[in-house]
């Protein structure tokens, strides 16, 4: 069977296919249903069996990380459709091994009963990030269990997972918070998000921070960005903040990498987009 062929025998299920990704990728509030009915239409493709929904699954995945803005509606168009995924086969650790890179998707689901911490347990034996991500909760649920592996990952090699369980431990409550919201919690990140400019101006003065001040590494972020520490303008980029990004970007002693236009493109701002294909 060559190419054209296969397609031609395939064309419905890519078109489908197609529209869901195109859907999520778009989706608003105002627009939330319309993906909810084009779903629903086509329940006897994405439900089919469990290669199906798992691909339904693996599609929902990735438009969180490329539409990360919309990451709470867009698990909620599997969220509604959680009974005919588990009708499949589907289970629970299955799912959280394909949301495994956005911990914040695991927890929305958990948040909303699509998934229980017994299988978040489960699956935190070969995922210590999972763990601590999740410790409270854990705690609460085998204490015991909870004592010995914390205090393995706590005297672990990896310094900034041990630092991050250390926090978890002490500010309980406040971790708590900072995993509902799903975004670095540091003050600064937030003004840049909001593209507050004169609060962002008023925070570089008082803490004289560089105009190439680098954010520490954040486990409640949402984004996935290349530079783990990522710097003011990376961010003013990848959050479509443009009254920020243009305040930075005139900035005679900014640096930025050829990949800035990366970020720009996931911050979905045609104008930070232009700005960047001019030096890009």
């Amino acid at each position: 069977m060559d190419a054209s062929e296969f397609l031609s025998q395939n064309k419905d299920k890519y078109e489908i296919l197609m529209q869901i990704q195109d859907l999520l990728n778009h989706i608003t509030h105002d627009s939330y249903q319309q993906t909810i009915k084009f779903v629903d239409d086509n329940k006897n493709f994405f439900f089919k069996n469990k290669y199906n929904a798992t691909l339904f699954l693996s599609i929902i995945n990735t438009f969180t990380i490329y539409n990360f803005k919309m990451l709470e509606l867009i698990l909620d168009v599997c969220i509604n459709f959680s009974k005919e995924i588990k009708d499949v086969g589907i289970k629970d650790e299955q799912i959280i091994n394909i949301m495994r890179i956005m911990k914040c998707c695991t927890y929305y689901l958990f948040s909303k009963n699509f998934i229980s911490i017994k299988s978040i347990i489960e699956k935190s034996v070969t995922d210590p990030v999972l763990f601590v991500y999740f410790y409270p909760e854990i705690d609460e649920y085998d204490h015991e269990y909870a004592e010995k592996v914390i205090y393995n990952i706590q005297n672990d090699s990896n310094e900034t997972l041990s630092q991050f369980s250390d926090f978890v431990i002490k500010n309980p409550e406040i971790h708590k918070e900072y995993r509902k919201n799903h975004f670095n919690p540091t003050q600064l990140h937030k003004t840049i998000r909001n593209d507050d400019i004169d609060e962002f101006q008023s925070l570089l003065s008082k803490n004289n921070y560089s105009y190439n001040h680098n954010f520490d590494f954040s486990y409640y972020e949402r984004t996935l960005t290349e530079c783990k520490t990522p710097s003011l303008i990376q961010i003013a980029a990848t959050y479509g903040s443009i009254k920020i990004f243009k305040f930075l970007w005139m900035q005679n002693d900014i640096i930025y990498d050829d990949n800035l236009i990366c970020y720009a493109i996931s911050g979905r701002n045609y104008e930070i987009i232009h700005i960047c294909e001019e030096k890009c």
